[in-house]
């Protein structure tokens, strides 16, 4: 079997999965420490990739197997800096707007 890596992904599906993980950290309102967290973690993004998929993916597999590909893939995804900086941007993005909107629901509101 040959070693895939996050530039072998379709590109598509890396801004799907960003995309999502961003939707469910704003929905949750965890903008600021999920911002906090990806950004001091970023400089060992890929040792930590290394380690979530040597040690950790496996144990997904009590679960199922398609969950410890998926747990998979979204280590191999983070282990690229720049995935780990684009997934900070859109949660900004996405914080930003939120509270864009709440400004307007107050302004709105008087």
């Amino acid at each position: 079997m040959e070693a895939m890596y996050a530039s072998d992904l379709d590109p598509k599906l890396v801004e799907e999965i960003i995309e999502k993980i961003a939707r469910a950290v704003s929905r949750a309102g965890m903008e600021m420490p999920a911002i906090l967290l990806l950004s001091s973690i970023t400089p060992l993004s890929w040792v930590g990739s290394q380690f979530g998929r040597a040690l950790v993916a496996p144990l997904f597999g009590l679960i199922s197997w398609d969950t410890m590909n998926k747990a998979d893939l979204y280590f191999m995804i983070f282990e690229e800096r720049g995935n780990i900086r684009r997934l900070i941007k859109r949660i900004e993005e996405l914080a930003e707007a939120s509270d864009q909107q709440k400004e307007k629901g107050k302004t709105d509101g008087k």
